[in-house]
């Protein structure tokens, strides 16, 4: 591979991944989905406030004590900063299902390629305060994503997926808004901790939580933490006080948050 810089050389045997909320999932789901495929896994791996247990039960999430012991958290609605009251009574969920990649006008929202294009980026236009800082309803990404957590449709979206908009009448897109929770074992085979405690990972591996989350409780990413030791796994773990979700596209006056983000890139970069 031609990287245009003189001197400078990919070592394809030294690979690592960093991922951001369900990006980092999808970073420490390579960890274990490589093998299946006879893929070397990544070298290293930096996953920053992310859902890692998906079979975790109602008792170690904050705020939905009320629903029993019982009940897999994210089969419940789980709701961002400021999202309760975001929803109209009818919205087009599969607006950000597409079929090729798409390009935006970050300042007006508006779609510059085909319509029939994979959104892939979150575009709230400025003058529309953002749910969380970072979602709002008439941006088509947002939208996915607000309806996965406050509608409780994560694991049914994560496991099977959406159809392109072009694919299926008006009718049968409503029929998405409410799908069926998936069965506990395809969810094993999603989460991360599950393949931990099972062997299936061995991915050195640093995770950046906070302990005011307001989607990902920071027990969960713990538990993980916690398993990834109990495996012999090289593992660290940073938490920071205080901070929403995202919290790295807020400002940081005091350093705090890009102490432990540095940290997290020293990990990596001890592996490579």
């Amino acid at each position: 591979m031609d990287l245009g810089v003189e001197g400078l050389l990919l070592d394809a045997e030294k690979v690592v991944v960093i991922g951001w909320s369900t990006g980092g999932t999808l970073a420490l789901s390579l960890g274990f989905n490589t093998l299946k495929r006879g893929i070397n896994p990544p070298t290293a791996t930096l996953a920053f406030y992310c859902p890692s247990s998906y079979e975790d039960e109602c008792k170690s999430s904050v705020g939905l004590e009320n629903f029993g012991s019982n009940m897999i958290v994210w089969r419940l609605p789980n709701f961002p900063e400021h999202s309760r009251d975001a929803f109209p009574s009818h919205y087009d969920l599969l607006e950000g299902v597409q079929e090729k990649p798409v390009s935006f006008d970050r300042i007006t929202a508006r779609k510059v390629k085909a319509y029939n294009s994979q959104i892939t980026g979150y575009n709230v236009p400025p003058q529309n305060a953002a749910i969380g800082g970072w979602c709002d309803m008439s941006d088509p990404r947002s939208r996915l994503v607000l309806h996965m957590n406050c509608k409780g449709q994560a694991l049914p979206i994560l496991i099977e997926g959406l159809p392109p908009k072009s694919r299926i009448s008006e009718k049968e897109a409503d029929s998405y808004l409410q799908l069926e929770q998936p069965p506990l074992d395809k969810i094993i085979e999603i989460s991360p901790r599950s393949q931990i405690e099972r062997g299936n990972y061995h991915t050195p591996t640093y995770l950046i939580h906070s302990t005011t989350d307001d989607l990902v409780p920071l027990e969960q990413m713990r538990g993980t933490y916690e398993a990834l030791e109990e495996k012999g796994v090289e593992c660290g773990l940073s938490v920071v006080d205080d901070v929403p979700h995202l919290f790295d596209i807020y400002r940081d006056p005091d350093g705090r948050c890009w102490k432990a983000i540095l940290k997290g890139y020293e990990f990596l970069y001890s592996h490579v």
